[in-house]
């Protein structure tokens, strides 16, 4: 496991935190898009990107900038926490650089099974939504709970 990972893990537990109930602990993170599917979605904004340099004529961070929004908001960003007492399907932002999680759209049993199938975007089923986890992603991390 990677250290960037963990670490990038850790902070979105600690930034999902005032969505869980009192006294719930988080026990693992993991991140997941859906909507569009990834692969789609990078030729999606290649093509736009090839179309407003050609017929549009606007190229650059200006041409990058609106073709990045457009394809940003045909794709839906997803935390899956495992707490001590439910799996928790969480939202966050389409437009934002940070990952801090808005708030909770499912939560299902504590024995929920998420288990992604392999390859690069692998796809994973969790309450009714078509999700997409990345391969550093496909493992739970466990989130290590400050001894006190």
């Amino acid at each position: 496991m990677s250290a960037r990972v963990q670490k990038l893990a850790v902070k979105v537990a600690d930034r999902s935190r005032p969505l869980l109930e009192p006294g719930e602990t988080v026990l693992s993170v993991r991140l997941a898009q859906g909507g569009m599917p990834p692969v789609a979605a990078g030729f999606l904004l290649g093509g736009l990107l090839a179309i407003s340099m050609l017929v549009f004529k606007v190229g650059g961070a200006l041409g990058g900038l609106l073709c990045g929004l457009l394809v940003a908001s045909l794709v839906t960003r997803r935390v899956i926490v495992r707490t001590d007492q439910a799996l928790l399907l969480l939202e966050y932002g389409k437009l934002t650089f940070s990952i801090t999680p808005r708030r909770v759209l499912a939560r299902l049993p504590q024995d929920t099974t998420v288990a992604p199938s392999g390859g690069f975007w692998a796809v994973t089923h969790v309450a009714g939504e078509k999700l997409y986890v990345h391969k550093k992603w496909q493992h739970e991390f466990p989130i290590h709970q400050p001894t006190t």
